[in-house]
């Protein structure tokens, strides 16, 4: 069932994040989200293998929060921050990062796939770092321990990686951090215990199919 509603969730989330470039596409950028001196960090292309890992994380979740019970508080949750970012693409879409050449390596493979996944002017917030940092905090309330730092860490790791490979300027990492903190504090335990009287209340919490 959580496969199912993971693929779900996977076909919004391209139907909302495309239709939103082209939404923009004809226009100009609204908002430029660079800080000064934000062009001189380095450019790391590399570090895209660590910006498509946050793709491992999310699959993860999938098979660690092992029923649709836990699952799907934190799809709906990931549902709602993308339709935020939506609004907020279509009506101030803004540039990313100037994007230096890379050689031709290994390593440039990954980062033209990160590139390419990242679509122009869907830039603040990150979505990257928003639902990698939801999925990260959900895990981590899940397993607890020592595995929750692990990927906090891991998520900290990828949001760093947006700037590295120079998808994403250090505001729009900011901002989704900020989008998935407060959807994670203020939704994600609504929808849980909602979810959870519902079930209860059916008598489905008893019977092991949740």
């Amino acid at each position: 069932v959580n496969l199912t509603i993971g693929l779900a969730f996977s076909l919004y989330f391209w139907l909302l994040y495309g239709s939103a470039a082209t939404i923009s596409a004809p226009g100009p950028f609204a908002f430029d989200f660079g800080l000064p001196g934000e062009e001189t960090l380095p450019f790391l292309p590399w570090t895209a293998m660590v910006y498509l890992s946050a793709m491992a994380m999310h699959v993860l979740s999938v098979f660690l929060l092992q029923t649709p019970e836990r699952f799907l508080p934190l799809v709906v949750t990931g549902a709602l921050e993308v339709l935020v970012a939506w609004w907020i693409y279509v009506c101030l879409p803004s540039p990313g990062p100037i994007v230096p050449s890379v050689a031709q390596d290994a390593s440039s493979v990954f980062f033209r796939l990160a590139d390419a996944i990242n679509l122009d002017g869907n830039n603040f917030p990150s979505l990257h770092v928003a639902l990698t940092t939801s999925v990260a905090i959900a895990l981590g309330r899940e397993i607890g321990g020592w595995a929750r730092w692990g990927f906090h860490f891991w998520a900290l790791a990828v949001a760093v990686s947006c700037v590295l490979t120079k998808q994403h300027y250090v505001a729009d990492v900011v901002a989704g951090a900020a989008l998935a903190w407060l959807a994670m504090r203020f939704v994600h335990p609504r929808v849980a215990g909602e979810l959870h009287d519902g079930l209860e209340r059916l008598g489905l919490t008893q019977t092991g199919l949740v």
